[in-house]
């Protein structure tokens, strides 16, 4: 054999070799990790979406998709991004906790961008610019607009959603005006408190019994502010967490040492937004556990 015919020889094995790798080489490497766009059958996700400083929680199960609250208007494109990853194209609740800026600015993105079926709301009048926004958002969707009192209840698939407060005699602070959501999923639970403070903390106990408050996860009120989540609320829910939604190095302080505090007493691990970004929690219907990253 010519030295000539040699040389071609090994570049046709060369290319052949390079082509094999070429096609076979995405088959035999291990697979990057996707987002986990489907939820599992017979499993609720909660996620707490770092939005800053403010609130947006997302709870999907296989029949049911919420989302409460939808943080500021400059965490618009945050919030969308993060729902897209989901590939979330369909909420059958957008619920407001209340007509704060931090709490429903991206309320007009939710709505230009996915399919909402009914927003709930506290029946309280916002301040004039905040409900010439939610009109215009309104106006651009078709969902309808419902107002919500204690004593309400939601079925959403599997989730039951129980409305605590406000009643329908408000409090005088819009914050305290906050949705309090109570949802259940199997024989797990957590409470949903806006920016409730301790004068609706009061109401809640005097109220209801321990075993209508009990929770698996609290989402801290008022972003860890210390005029929420109180000792004696605490103590009555016995949380196995408490998720508490900030902006890092918020002027506030949030969340105040005080409250931390008051977490660790009574066991429960405090989750935060601030320092573990957006934080997701899984149930079974039996137990809730935090999914690490």
């Amino acid at each position: 054999m010519t030295r000539k015919i040699q040389r071609r020889s090994v570049y046709l094995i060369a290319v052949a070799v390079a082509l094999l790798l070429f096609f076979a080489l995405p088959y035999l490497l291990p697979h990057a990790a996707t987002p986990r766009a489907a939820v599992d059958e017979g499993c609720l996700e909660i996620h707490v979406i770092d939005v800053g400083q403010g609130d947006a929680v997302l709870l999907r199960s296989a029949q049911a998709t919420v989302l409460v609250d939808c943080g500021t208007n400059e965490s618009e494109r945050a919030l969308s991004a993060y729902l897209s990853r989901l590939r979330v194209e369909h909420l059958d609740y957008l619920i407001l906790s209340h007509p704060h800026e931090d709490h429903m600015g991206g309320a007009d993105m939710i709505l230009r961008e996915l399919d909402v079926d009914t927003v709930l709301l506290p029946d309280v009048t916002p301040e004039e610019d905040i409900g010439a926004q939610l009109a215009a958002a309104y106006a651009a969707s078709t969902a309808t607009v419902r107002t919500a009192v204690a004593g309400d209840v939601l079925t959403v698939g599997e989730l039951t959603v129980t409305v605590l407060s406000p009643p329908e005699q408000c409090f005088e602070q819009m914050n305290d005006n906050s949705l309090v959501l109570r949802v259940t999923y199997g024989n797990t639970a957590l409470l949903l408190t806006g920016d409730a403070e301790q004068a609706v903390e009061q109401y809640l106990l005097t109220t209801y019994d321990a075993q209508a408050l009990d929770c698996d996860l609290l989402k801290a009120g008022h972003h860890g502010s210390q005029t929420s989540s109180s000792e004696e609320l605490l103590e009555a829910l016995t949380p196995a967490y408490v998720a508490i939604s900030c902006g890092k190095g918020n002027p506030y302080g949030h969340p105040m040492q005080q409250v931390l505090d008051r977490i660790a007493a009574v066991g429960a691990r405090a989750c935060r937004t601030d320092r573990e970004g957006s934080l997701v929690f899984v149930s079974d219907g039996e137990t809730l556990v935090l999914r690490t990253k």
